[in-house]
């Protein structure tokens, strides 16, 4: 029986440090924890410019190695004008093939006789040598300037900044670390990368999880002060591995293991700076260090560079914790408190919870406004009946040859219409083999906003359930008839991924994604090696040959029509893929049963839903330590611990919690075809080429066999735009 009193944890924002348990560290606070290396200066500079100097419709053409060279600031169309993008990609690649174009011919020999020319000469002191012209050739870069994106982060840090701080300081940190953001996130508390990092903190699944809770329900890397504790936590870490902040917070772009093998091949930052050539340690892990610099004293010193800015207010709220499981729409009205206001101080609890999917988690910290200690009164007389002792369920069906929309309905005791909303199928209910659809629970109302009280006075706002379906903005024909459509297209354009790293947080997502794989968890990084090197061979003969075809293939995009309903292939709410449990027996007491490798599972994700070491998993499929799994590989898992039920509902929210989150930011904007070439590896391609999840690429591909794809074999390749905010 639930307890009729709660256990309250009730805090003034502003006083929230010490329900997280913090454990000081060592680390030092001096005033030099920030040295400013002479070397860096000019890339803190470069720095300073891009974020303080010039507005997101200015860019620069600079060298990526030497920053203190900066060829041309050239003009851009505004990125949420249509068209936009198109436009600025092609006076980018004109920028820099102008400057190659001249570079390459001063390397020749060709005297400098225009200005230009001896203004670029002058750029490298005057006399530069042939070889050291023909280098920067190769190392010509973009890069976007952020002013006013820095701006935007700049107001909206000021809701947190002071208890972000103090956070910092009970770690025995320097509280100047609270300025990071800046350069993960912008303070952008809703951010989600493709790859799935997280909130202002960026935190990637695998390492977040060391640190808070990440499931369907609950995703603390998206709570600015919770994802802070664990930030403190990781760079205390690094600090205490690598002895200085300079190296520490390179660590949190690169990662601590090649920090640690780039400290011992060179020792200090400053060597590592100037000479390090690690083969991941690229641009964005090479400036991070002098990014956080220049974000702290653009941050820091904003009236120099913004003028009198109104920055946001600090948020202020109590908490109550939560005692049992209960719905979201109830908790609102106990409290009194509207669903939009419960949602923006409580950025943790994930959308299935404000939809009514799930219950708010017990022992979860719920914050409500803190006013005159009404939340704390409201709470003492809560009665046993307001909560539940467990959480809803997660029920799913995987469609089967011969099943229709229809018969999984009656199967169940459903009206069509609420299966359809569930998932949002079209209006003729299509479904497909593989497809896993939710099957919402018979008293189901997919409450988002509802008609609550307001401070004690009766408020309207919309509200949505379970036969509501909710719109989208995506639309994709099928297969064939894609590949169809693009092939006769006659409009073509160089494709996005061909011109990659025009912009900063682009090649920092690269530089990310591989020290994610340096730094992954053994079992993540054998399965991410052994997709990595599922494909075709790279052959040295053919490489100037496919070079050139990849760039007349041109690789047509086409922005998709609205389609009929019978064309739809692609649905973002159903996933995709087989999670349940074959040929389920007893072997020698123990239930077992087989299960197919789905993409981004690995024997950790198996050990953990199982509740069982790795080396069992291992034992039972005759695994050796080291081994890789690849997608499709068959498994033998054992129900010891948890039931098969319990598994595969994890496994499902597993997979559904990465597609919501997905498509709760970008939207699918239209398609291309993508020829396979010599040398391609579908992992490879996804992280370098498409700068897309592999999942995805999958789920737009279900009859490709990704461990053997062949040459000049086509995939249908999503282009991806964001959702802007409303």
């Amino acid at each position: 029986m639930v307890k009729s009193l709660f256990s309250l944890v009730v805090i003034q924002a502003v006083f929230f440090l010490s329900c997280f348990y913090p454990v000081p560290t060592q680390a030092s606070v001096t005033q030099d924890a920030f040295p400013v290396y002479e070397c860096l200066k000019d890339n803190i500079a470069f720095w300073k410019k891009v974020y303080a100097g010039y507005p997101t419709t200015k860019g620069l053409i600079h060298d990526n190695r030497d920053l203190s060279v900066i060829y041309e600031v050239i003009d851009l169309e505004p990125q949420d004008e249509a068209g936009a993008a198109k436009i600025n990609k092609i006076r980018i690649e004109q920028a820099k093939g102008k400057y190659r174009d001249l570079l390459l011919s001063l390397a020749a020999g060709r005297e400098a006789k225009t200005a230009e020319e001896k203004r670029v000469l002058f750029l490298f002191g005057g006399k530069p040598s042939a070889a050291q012209l023909s280098q920067a050739a190769d190392s010509i870069r973009f890069q976007l300037c952020l002013k006013d994106h820095f701006l935007e982060g700049l107001i909206r840090s000021e809701a947190y900044l002071a208890e972000i701080k103090k956070i910092f300081r009970n770690y025995n940190l320097p509280e100047d670390l609270a300025y990071l953001p800046h350069v993960e996130s912008s303070f952008n508390y809703k951010a989600y990368s493709k790859f799935g990092a997280a909130g202002i903190w960026q935190f990637t699944r695998s390492t977040g999880t060391r640190y808070m809770t990440i499931d369907y329900t609950l995703d603390e890397r998206r709570d600015p002060i919770r994802a802070t504790h664990a930030a403190a936590r990781f760079l205390a870490e690094n600090y205490e591995k690598l002895g200085s902040w300079p190296m520490a917070l390179t660590a949190y772009n690169h990662g601590p293991n090649g920090m640690m093998r780039a400290r011992n091949a060179l020792g200090s930052y400053e060597k590592i700076f100037n000479g390090y050539d690690g083969k991941l340690f690229g641009f964005a892990s090479r400036n991070f260090y002098s990014e956080f610099i220049a974000a702290r004293e653009v941050a820091k010193n904003y009236r120099k560079y913004f003028g009198n800015v109104t920055l946001a207010e600090p948020v202020s709220f109590v908490e109550v914790t939560i005692p049992g499981y209960a719905p979201i729409k109830d908790l609102a009205r106990r409290f009194r408190v509207d669903l939009v206001t419960l949602k923006e101080l409580n950025p943790a609890l994930r959308p299935p919870v404000f939809e009514g999917r799930k219950h708010v988690p017990k022992g979860y910290r719920l914050r409500v406004p803190g006013k005159n200690g009404q939340g704390v009164k409201l709470a003492s007389v809560m009665p046993n009946e307001a909560f539940a002792e467990k959480q809803k369920r997660s029920r799913f069906y995987q469609v089967k040859k011969g099943d229709s929309a229809g018969a999984i309905a009656v199967r169940y005791g459903l009206k069509l219409d609420d299966l359809i909303a569930a998932n949002g199928l079209d209006s003729q209910a299509t479904v497909y083999v593989g497809q896993n659809l939710r099957i919402p629970t018979m008293d189901e109302k997919v409450v988002l906003l509802a008609q609550i009280e307001k401070n004690g006075q009766e408020t309207v706002v919309a509200q949505a359930d379970a036969s509501v379906k909710r719109p989208r903005e995506i639309v994709l024909l099928k297969a064939e008839k894609m590949k169809k459509k693009i092939a006769s297209s006659t409009k073509t354009e160089t494709s996005m991924s061909s011109a990659k790293a025009t912009t900063s947080s682009q090649e920092k997502l690269a530089d990310e994604r591989m020290a994610n794989l340096q730094n992954m968890p053994e079992e993540g990084k054998q399965l991410a090696q052994s997709q990595s090197t599922q494909g075709i061979t790279v052959t040295e003969e053919n490489v100037e040959e496919e070079a050139q075809a990849q760039f007349e293939q041109a690789e047509a995009v086409d922005n998709l029509p609205k389609a009929s309903a019978t064309d739809y292939n692609f649905n973002p709410e159903v996933v995709t893929g087989d999670l349940l449990v074959k040929d389920a027996r007893i072997e020698k007491g123990r239930p077992v049963g087989y299960i197919h490798v789905e993409v981004d599972e690995t024997l950790g994700h198996y050990a953990d839903w199982l509740k069982l070491p790795t080396s069992r998993i291992r034992n039972l499929n005759n695994l050796h330590s080291g081994d890789p799994i690849k997608i499709g590989q068959r498994l033998k898992v054992e129900f010891t611990k948890v039931s098969r039920e319990d598994f595969e509902e994890t496994r499902y929210e597993y997979h559904k919690e990465i597609e919501e989150d997905f498509f709760g930011v970008y939207k699918i904007e239209g398609a291309r075809l993508y020829r396979i070439k010599a040398g391609d590896h579908i992992w490879r391609l996804c992280q370098e080429e498409f700068d897309l999840p592999m999942w995805l690429v999958m789920k737009f591909n279900t009859a490709h066999d990704f461990n053997n794809l062949k040459l000049d074999e086509q995939l249908i390749i999503p282009i991806v735009g964001e959702i802007k905010p409303q």
